[in-house]
């Protein structure tokens, strides 16, 4: 877990940051490896690390879903920016 900079890590290291108190995220992060450790065990699969990338895609995404629906409670809609030639 000291990795921060890789996948899981990172990704708890941002729950850390949203979550003001520090039981409720310690509390939250036990159970979020317990729920791991539990599914490895129950259906013998390994586990396999995706990445960096893949989380940052996943939150990327996220705020997006997140953004479009604040657009929309303002009656607003979201369009693609185009590429800026250099």
């Amino acid at each position: 877990m000291s990795n921060l900079g890789h996948g899981r890590g990172r990704a708890l290291a941002r729950n850390n940051v949203e979550h003001s108190a520090p039981r409720k995220d310690s509390t939250a992060r036990a159970h979020q490896l317990a729920r791991l450790v539990y599914r490895l065990l129950k259906f013998g699969t390994e586990y396999v690390d995706r990445g960096t990338a893949y989380y940052e895609d996943k939150f990327r995404q996220h705020q997006l879903q997140w953004l479009t629906k604040q657009a929309a409670s303002l009656h607003l809609q979201l369009t693609p920016a185009t590429e800026v030639p250099d």
